[in-house]
């Protein structure tokens, strides 16, 4: 990580050197809503976040390409 954009993650930092407001702090009212939260993580992983090794395309986007 590059020493500007270190600084600047550990200056919003919270506990166990997380960013603050992450999904690491919430607490969940049950685990169906846990599940939910993470299932939804990973569509915006897999559909929405550009990827550099993908040169920024979504896994989604590459997957389909070659199928």
């Amino acid at each position: 990580m590059r020493p500007q954009l270190r600084s600047a993650y550990y200056a919003c930092a919270g506990p166990g050197g997380r960013p603050a407001n992450s999904m690491w702090d919430t607490k969940f009212p049950s685990v169906s809503a846990a599940q939910h939260a993470v299932a939804h993580a990973v569509q915006i992983y897999n559909t929405v976040r550009t990827h550099w090794s993908l040169d920024l395309q979504t896994p989604h986007a590459v997957f389909h390409e070659v199928a």
